[in-house]
């Protein structure tokens, strides 16, 4: 029962194996992921044209097909986080002010091991100008809060994304 049919590629068994699926409401991509060997979504939508199978409607899914996507659309949850070391936000300066024992400066007064935090936004410019961090631009604490929560656009994304998820 292995003799080729007029198709050339759909073989007896091929036939059987799409015919025997298709009734246990595989999707017709399933069904070509299991067939292998070059075939396609499309080429088994055809067969079963062309076989007088049962059609389906857009979207249309039979039981055993919606069980089979709920088990794969599972993920197993993320592994947590480690807690990072950092300051309470209540013990954190305020961000336009210059840290204690720091002076600011000018950027043009600024040198590489200067931190470059901004301090306000308005004239005059100045920077924090306390030590950085070794390889950084900033000190410990603007440092910190340069890695935060990010900024509010980032924090509404990352809520909105978490309620589309839950």
């Amino acid at each position: 029962m292995n003799s080729k049919n007029r198709q050339g590629w759909w073989t007896d068994d091929r036939i059987e194996k799409l015919r025997a699926m298709w009734r246990e409401g595989f999707t017709s991509g399933e069904v070509a992921a299991a067939l292998g060997d070059g075939a396609t979504r499309l080429s088994v939508l055809g067969k079963v044209d062309r076989l007088g199978l049962e059609k389906r409607g857009k979207g249309t899914l039979t039981p055993g097909a919606m069980a089979r996507r709920q088990l794969a659309s599972i993920k197993p949850a993320a592994p947590a986080k480690p807690a990072i070391d950092r300051p309470n936000r209540r013990e954190r300066p305020d961000a336009w002010d210059a840290l204690a024992g720091a002076s600011p400066k000018p950027l043009v007064s600024l040198d590489a091991h200067d931190c470059h935090w901004p301090l306000g936004d308005e004239p005059p410019f100045l920077f924090c100008a306390a030590p950085a961090l070794h390889g950084k631009t900033y000190c410990q604490i603007h440092q910190t809060m340069s890695e935060g929560p990010g900024t509010v656009s980032e924090r509404n994304a990352m809520a909105i994304k978490g309620k589309v998820l839950a």
